[in-house]
């Protein structure tokens, strides 16, 4: 785990200013005229960053977690993302590139008196690096974060104009700003892009028990009673009220202090498998406490990688065999331009891989950090992929 002091290192190296804080609040009064050092933060618990001068923290303060995930996809929809941080679920935040100038606040009141969505810009900091003061629990970034030194430095960050900024927060106070009904929020809405990964796995498709069981484990059973019924509905829908879903929704329900053996399944018994709340929504809200969907979607439903591939993430012992995929291969085969860019990404490309269009370079991740592909191993996946494509061409063929 990094110390503030090295946190705060890595973040000036990527071209962030950090800011020494404790809780949520700078140690320094006169913080927004100081260019720290990583020595000023041997003594304080917690690291934030300025916001200005060509960034900004699009801060989602939002309790209700449904319309947090919703709002939370939108953004996603609109802007493919930035680094996104959360403190205590579900409220969370996006770190861009922006050339807005002033902070901005939308308030939110048909969610809550305190619900708003702020655009941090000059004259104000987050806290990017520490423990939140209400949960105790470290502020955890969803993937890459700022102390990447690849595609977690400043240049790197997405940009969103001033312009496309306002627009959003014009459709959240549309939305969200004035007291009437909350919308009903479709699934495709929730889900935001309608997929988890990379690998092209639906965020649609029908999750296993297992995946459900993991999905579950970042939604504290101790919650308000809304949500707690919210989860059991969802579950309900997605096991089509079996007993399968029935002993997920026990178990999960039992970790929680105010379990009471039973009240799962009198509730269970009064629920419509046909209509109400989603699996889908069950997912955004463990998605809001900080649940990793696409890591969980890529461990149950990822496709295999090409045999011998030797890419990151894919034990040796676990690869496929390539004469199995050959033998499983479809009566049809779809040989357009565009299958075979899919299928190459699905097989060879995993989410492991990213291109870096500023540099004309691709780059792997190691399991511990993204390297610059220096010996063109994207042009050995290519050919490797072509040969295995040929051989499962010619065994079709034969058939």
């Amino acid at each position: 785990m990094h110390t503030p002091s090295h946190s705060a290192a890595r973040l000036i190296e990527n071209g962030y200013r950090p800011v020494p804080c404790v809780k949520k609040r700078p140690v320094h009064d006169d913080w927004t005229k100081i260019d720290f050092t990583p020595e000023d933060f041997a003594k304080t618990p917690s690291v934030g960053i300025k916001t200005g001068q060509g960034i900004a923290f699009i801060d989602i303060d939002v309790t209700h977690p449904e319309a947090s995930a919703a709002i939370v996809s939108e953004w996603l929809r609109r802007h493919s993302g930035g680094l996104q941080r959360t403190g205590l679920a579900p409220k969370t935040g996006f770190l861009v590139a922006s050339d807005i100038g002033r902070k901005v606040e939308v308030k939110l009141l048909n969610l809550g008196e305190k619900d708003k969505i702020e655009v941090l810009t000059n004259g104000q900091q987050f806290i990017a690096y520490g423990e939140h003061p209400d949960s105790g629990k470290p502020y955890h970034w969803h993937g890459l974060d700022p102390l990447d030194g690849f595609l977690g430095v400043k240049g790197m960050l997405p940009i969103v104009s001033e312009a496309e900024i306002k627009d959003f927060l014009a459709w959240v106070a549309e939305t969200y700003g004035p007291k009437k009904p909350l919308p009903k929020l479709s699934e495709q809405a929730i889900q935001g892009n309608g997929s988890y990964d990379m690998l092209g796995n639906s965020a649609a498709a029908r999750p296993c028990p297992d995946e459900v069981a993991e999905i579950l484990s970042h939604i504290p059973p101790d919650c308000s009673y809304a949500d707690w019924l919210t989860i059991l509905m969802g579950l309900h829908e997605w096991s089509g009220g079996s007993e399968q879903g029935l002993s997920l929704a026990d178990g999960w329900s039992s970790k929680g202090t105010k379990y009471k053996s039973g009240e799962v399944a009198s509730k269970w018994k009064g629920f419509d498998a046909s209509g109400g709340t989603k699996w889908a929504t069950v997912a955004a809200i463990a998605r809001a406490n900080g649940a990793d969907l696409s890591a969980i979607a890529r461990k149950y439903r990822g496709r295999p990688n090409r045999a011998s591939s030797g890419q990151p993430g894919m034990p040796p012992d676990q690869e496929p065999d390539a004469a199995a995929l050959r033998s499983n291969a479809s009566d049809v085969l779809d040989l357009s331009q565009d299958a075979f860019a899919v299928d190459l990404g699905r097989r060879c490309w995993d989410s492991n891989a990213r291109h870096v269009a500023a540099w004309g370079k691709w780059l792997f991740w190691t399991s511990t950090r993204w390297e610059v592909d220096e010996k063109l191993d994207h042009l050995t996946r290519v050919r490797a992929y072509v040969r295995d494509r040929a051989e499962e061409l010619l065994d079709w063929a034969e058939r």
